[in-house]
């Protein structure tokens, strides 16, 4: 995805409860900034479900969201310091958690991840610009 540098946006945030928040309303500003606030709503969860996974993990350390954009996608990556690949689960309509990553696949149209040179991961997901 080829984009120009007022198309994208990058904050690194502690990896900790409160950032979650913090990257939902960076993600929204940026969306706001691009005109597309009618993707907030998805967006924010995409951003909301990657970010909660990582503090999640349990280790003290930063994640990095990085939001591009072009004319068709919206680019979501969460790239955090904790190894391992994220594990989509089968929970049950008792569980508590457990369907972060089903819902980030059901509002992307592709994820995936790739493992960072440095040790880490980052996970991705894009969206449409505009909404279906």
């Amino acid at each position: 995805m080829d984009v120009r540098q007022d198309d994208q946006f990058e904050r690194t945030v502690l990896a900790a409860r409160a950032s979650v928040r913090l990257l939902r309303d960076y993600a929204e500003t940026a969306l706001l900034k691009w005109g597309l606030e009618s993707r907030t709503d998805d967006v924010t969860v995409v951003v909301s479900e990657l970010a909660t996974n990582a503090v999640r993990a349990g280790h003290a350390g930063q994640m990095t969201l990085r939001l591009s954009r072009s004319p068709e996608l919206i680019l979501v990556e969460l790239t955090d310091p904790y190894p391992g690949r994220p594990q989509l689960r089968n929970a049950t309509a008792d569980d508590v958690h457990g369907r972060g990553l089903l819902i980030v696949h059901l509002l992307a149209c592709e994820t995936g991840h790739r493992a960072e040179p440095g040790g880490g991961k980052t996970i991705w997901a894009t969206l449409r610009t505009a909404a279906e």
